[in-house]
């Protein structure tokens, strides 16, 4: 259980990461499109796992 919160909470930090990535690059117009069919259910998959993290987090103790 731990293992699997560990590698949660890394992989929603590198998406978050992504996600603040794909939005300054939109904020500044070097990215012209926003690719809306791939940021979104990015940014709902981010949130679906850092709240799997933290439940397996809760869990734990």
């Amino acid at each position: 259980m731990m293992r699997a919160s560990s590698f949660l909470n890394g992989l929603s930090f590198a998406l978050l990461l992504l996600n603040f990535a794909i939005l300054v690059l939109h904020h500044f117009k070097l990215l012209l499109i926003l690719p809306s069919l791939l940021y979104k259910p990015l940014f709902a998959a981010t949130i679906l796992l850092v709240l799997i993290a933290q439940l397996l987090s809760f869990m734990k103790r």
